[in-house]
């Protein structure tokens, strides 16, 4: 890999970087440490150079910022340069979630979010209500939800039942506004964009990638279609928090219709990846236990095509999440267990028939 060419600056090694990326300009962008604590640098001119939120041109919300941290403390959540940014600061009398993008794609995810909270409501998710929004500035306000991260271990089992049934009755929904169909050829396409970037960032890809991408081409020709469900198609532990006894489910920036086994697949894949990493309590025993836990409150335990399908788009989100943290340094080394996982995931299918 040649990202780290030329060198960080001397007061950063290459275990500090979280991961690398690209802006809207295709220049090279480290972010380093983690949230709230990250500092970003963007290669320019053959050098690294710091850069700041405020400065990002590209988001009508930030210069907004400054008027904004004389109202109280701006935690930042998260920032990719050029695209987003997520705030957690003062509104009003409390603290709010504040989500900013470029003008073009600040309608679609107004209208993803309005259809979220329509189609979750007494679903067994809660979406967190929206307060403000601004088109001039394209900007989200959501309401703060004091709530914990969800954790994967022994003492989750009723909880990951408890998402696996709220996911069912969002998927007997009918979405309140168009949404696109997201179904193996849009989802070769994400692949096929994420093998580029991959590539443009690091020069090169996780090795046996190439072979596994040529697996899932030729899957995705045999999977068999299914009537499309409402699907957040970025579901994953990251985005449920637990408030109680309630579930918190957050962006819904790629909300979509697709197969009902695209999300269990994904959050069931994602248990088993913070297992590799040691996070979120996860142990391999236990994020297995919590992955049947899920599909059992799915209530699809014994439908063979159903489970043909969750083995499709678990060797398709093995091998995404190969490429993603393939620019990840601190854990670039679980590549090869992924795509070892994504190969498994493929031989499965294909002797399911």
């Amino acid at each position: 890999m040649n990202f780290a060419a030329p060198p960080l600056p001397t007061t950063i090694s290459l275990q500090d970087v979280e991961r690398f990326d690209l802006d809207r300009e295709r220049r090279l962008v480290a972010t380093v440490g983690e949230a709230p604590h990250q500092r970003w640098f963007r290669r320019e001119l053959g050098a690294w150079r710091e850069i700041r939120a405020e400065d990002d041109d590209a988001l009508p919300f930030v210069g907004e910022l400054r008027a904004l941290a004389a109202r109280g403390p701006v935690e930042m959540l998260a920032w990719k340069p050029g695209r987003r940014i997520t705030l957690a600061a003062m509104h009003g009398t409390g603290r709010a979630i504040y989500k900013a993008r470029r003008r073009s794609g600040h309608a679609t995810a107004l209208e993803a979010h309005l259809d979220a909270q329509d189609s979750t409501r007494d679903s067994g998710f809660l979406a967190p209500a929206l307060v403000e929004q601004s088109c001039d500035h394209a900007l989200l306000v959501f309401e703060h939800i004091a709530a914990r991260p969800l954790s994967i271990d022994a003492d989750d089992l009723p909880r990951y039942f408890a998402i696996g049934r709220a996911l069912r009755e969002l998927q007997r929904r009918t979405p309140t506004h168009y949404r696109a169909v997201h179904g193996p050829r849009e989802e070769e396409r994400v692949l096929q964009r994420m093998r580029e970037r991959t590539l443009e960032i690091a020069g090169d890809e996780p090795a046996g990638a190439e072979a596994v991408f040529a697996r899932f081409q030729r899957a995705s020709s045999r999977v068999r279609a299914s009537e499309p469900v409402i699907a957040h198609r970025d579901l994953h532990d990251g985005q449920l928090l637990v408030r109680g006894e309630r579930l918190v489910l957050l962006d819904f920036d790629l909300l979509c219709l697709a197969d009902s086994a695209l999300d269990p697949a994904n959050l069931a894949v994602h248990l088993e990846l913070r297992a590799l990493q040691g996070l979120s309590r996860a142990t391999h025993e236990s994020s297995r236990a919590c992955a049947e836990a899920l599909f059992d409150g799915l209530g699809r335990n014994g439908d063979d095509a159903f489970h043909a399908r969750v083995l499709f788009h678990r060797g398709a989100t093995f091998l995404r999440l190969a490429w993603v943290y393939h620019v990840r340094p601190r854990h670039a080394a679980l590549c090869t267990e992924l795509l070892a996982r994504a190969a498994a995931s493929f031989d499965e299918f294909e002797r399911h028939g």
